[in-house]
C-alpha cells in the first residue's frame, strides 16, 4: 500500500502478520472503544496495541483510512495515514500512551440518533522503522469495529 507524502515522509503499512516484528501484537490490535459526546459534535476513538515485539512495548504510531457508516450514510475522517502519539517521520513520541485516544469533530447536522448502530473501519500502524525517513515502514492492521451509539 502506498500513500501520498505528508510533510516529507509518510507511514507505509507494508508489514503485516507474516512479518516477524508484527506477529506478537497483530491479533490483539483493535479499536477498543468509541464514545460519542452528548453535547458537542465530537466522538473519541480508543486504539489498543498489545505489548510485545522486540522491545516489549508497542504503541499506535499512525492511523489511516478511517471511516464510519451509520444507517448507510458514510463519513470519512482520515484518508492517507497520519502520525499520532507524538510520532513524526524519524521522531518518536516522548510520551507515548497505549491505549491511544483521538477525538474527531463532525458536522452537527450529521449527528446520529441515539441507539444507532455504527460501523467503523480504520488502519492502525505500529512498530514503525524510522531508518528511512521518506517512507516509514510500519506493521499495520485494517480493523473493523461496530457499536451502538449511546449518548448516556
Amino acid at each position: 500500500m502506498n500513500v501520498k507524502k505528508t510533510h516529507g515522509c509518510h507511514p507505509i503499512g507494508n508489514l503485516a502478520y507474516n512479518d516477524y516484528q508484527c506477529q506478537v501484537e497483530y491479533n490483539g490490535v483493535k479499536l477498543s472503544q468509541v464514545l460519542w459526546d452528548p453535547y458537542y459534535p465530537v466522538f473519541e476513538i480508543t486504539t489498543d496495541v498489545p505489548p510485545g515485539g522486540h522491545e516489549g512495548t508497542a504503541y499506535a504510531e499512525a492511523l489511516g483510512h478511517f471511516s464510519l457508516s451509520i444507517a448507510g450514510d458514510s463519513m470519512k475522517f482520515i484518508n492517507n495515514p497520519i502520525f499520532v502519539n507524538g510520532h513524526h517521520c524519524d521522531k518518536r513520541g516522548n510520551s507515548e500512551v497505549n491505549p491511544f485516544k483521538k477525538s474527531f469533530l463532525y458536522d452537527e447536522k450529521n449527528r446520529p440518533a441515539n441507539g444507532s448502530v455504527a460501523e467503523y473501519w480504520i488502519s492502525i500502524y505500529w512498530n514503525c522503522n524510522v531508518e528511512d525517513i521518506k517512507s516509514i515502514e510500519c506493521c499495520h492492521k485494517d480493523v473493523y469495529y461496530t457499536n451502538t451509539i449511546n449518548y448516556g
